[in-house]
């Protein structure tokens, strides 16, 4: 990884350990793997916990973020960043209640081409994307006798 990228007031808040990891984990992308490498632990499922605690830590959680976003122009990466702090920061201070975190999520899958936005257009007539998803609900009691 190239740190050189992170501005320094992000770098400067990580222990000598927490660099170490991600370095390997950029590398990886695998927590267990990032944390055998970064702490020459033989135990995977020990390095699996150490992983998962070093990926939940708020300043590693920080340089991730910002490395996810670190190519995007300014505007869509300040976005980016607002979305991703709705959807995963649930214990932050301005928690968002569910609908918004869902809203959040709805909107950064849109961005990212991952879902639909709006109308389809077809060759022959304009469809929503709504009616190339199927959704289904089961009533549960079929009897609706008063």
């Amino acid at each position: 990884m190239d740190f050189s990228k992170i501005p320094q007031s992000l770098l400067d808040l990580l222990t000598l350990n927490e660099k170490l990891w991600l370095k390997y984990y950029l590398e990886t992308r695998n927590k267990t793997e990032a944390a055998v490498r970064a702490f020459e632990i033989e135990d995977r499922t020990k390095a699996s916990r150490i992983g998962e605690m070093m990926s939940r830590r708020k300043r590693v959680k920080r340089v991730l973020n910002y490395h996810l976003i670190e190519n995007e122009n300014m505007a869509e990466m300040k976005l980016k960043e607002a979305l991703i702090e709705e959807i995963f920061e649930k214990g932050a201070s301005n928690a968002p209640e569910r609908q918004v975190r869902i809203k959040a999520i709805e909107l950064l899958m849109k961005m990212k081409g991952i879902l639909p936005t709006g109308k389809i257009k077809s060759k022959d007539k304009e469809e929503s994307w709504k009616d190339s998803v199927e959704i289904r609900m089961d009533d549960a009691s079929s009897d609706h006798s008063t």
